[in-house]
């Protein structure tokens, strides 16, 4: 069975080589391994680490490599897709909204907001999210959607106030 994801990065300009389950590429001084060796069911099926003498989050990672990192997850998940619907088992909601955030504008301070927001949900408790992550939220709304949860988002005076996600 092709796997396109990994076709992606062996057709990369970066690419150096594969090593079983994990590729690299290099750019410069920085170093970035893609791993494959992780379960459908995870979090995070794919991995990645810099090799570099300061390690990076995905946040400080080059742009092109978060480009590349998140192009290759939507291919795994689509290629995986009837899999997954026959195994009933659904992207993880930290997996589509972290990495429909890589990249974005305010990307990491909306996912910190989120997951505080969602923490203080569970917590019978309120909290706002500003009025400046209403787009962002909605391309997680609909990418959350698309993965199958049904989001709902509650907006008092343009302030989200409260998002449940089943």
């Amino acid at each position: 069975m092709k796997e396109p994801e990994k076709e992606l990065i062996r057709n990369h300009p970066y690419f150096v080589k594969e090593m079983g389950t994990a590729f690299r590429l290099k750019k410069d001084n920085q170093i970035y391994e893609i791993y494959f060796d992780c379960e459908l069911e995870d979090v995070y099926p794919i991995k990645w680490q810099n090799s570099s003498a300061f390690p990076l989050t995905i946040w400080g990672a080059e742009e092109w490599f978060q480009k590349l990192f998140c192009e290759v997850n939507e291919l795994f998940f689509q290629r995986n897709r009837v899999r997954m619907i026959t195994k009933d088992i659904r992207r993880d909601i930290k997996n589509v909204v972290h990495l429909t955030c890589i990249g974005e504008k305010k990307g990491k301070e909306f996912v910190v907001a989120l997951d505080n927001m969602l923490q203080a949900v569970q917590d019978n408790e309120r909290m706002e999210i500003g009025e400046e992550f209403s787009s962002l939220m909605e391309v997680v709304k609909e990418k959350l959607e698309k993965a199958g949860y049904k989001v709902t988002i509650i907006k008092e005076d343009d302030m989200i106030v409260s998002v449940t996600i089943c």
